[in-house]
């Protein structure tokens, strides 16, 4: 997370090459498109979220056709489901996706691991073991996360910058 973005800092290809928002490594997306930063934004806290959704909604609202009820709503989703899914549509016409949010060691999420799927690949057999490993990468990322690593450009005050 930088600020009012998310920014792809890894990417790996698997089997079946798909597109991701981003781009790619160094690609950037304001928070609220993509599974990704949405898994982010459930777990912030809610004033931070709503100042989030007020700076970002107008800047993608036009171009994605993305309304603040509708992300509200996913976030909710998120908030219940402890992931992101995403089938589509969506603006990479056959691909879904599927992410959770990580955390540095107080409990303040910074990031999220995700997974970009052919939607036909992702079954509903499929769902429960992928969501099962996205769980334990981002419960070992959190875990050697310290806040007060300066890499991580102090995420608690990104919105005061």
């Amino acid at each position: 997370r930088d600020r009012y973005d998310v920014v792809c800092i890894d990417k790996m290809e698997g089997s079946y090459i798909t597109q991701s928002l981003t781009g790619g490594i160094g690609g950037r997306i304001p928070i609220g498109l993509g599974q990704g930063s949405i898994a982010i934004l459930a777990t912030l806290p809610e004033s931070e979220r709503n100042a989030i959704l007020a700076f970002n909604i107008p800047r993608f609202y036009q171009d994605d056709g993305i309304d603040e009820p509708q992300l509200r709503a996913r976030i909710q989703q998120t908030q219940q489901n402890g992931y992101v899914l995403n089938t589509g549509p969506g603006k990479l016409t056959g691909i879904g996706g599927i992410a959770v949010a990580f955390t540095d060691t107080t409990g303040y999420p910074v990031g999220a691991i995700g997974l970009s799927v052919l939607t036909e690949r992702l079954t509903q057999e499929r769902l429960p073991f992928i969501v099962d490993i996205l769980k334990r990468e981002a419960a070992a990322i959190s875990s050697n996360l310290n806040p007060f690593d300066p890499a991580l450009g102090s995420p608690h005050m990104a919105l005061s910058n």
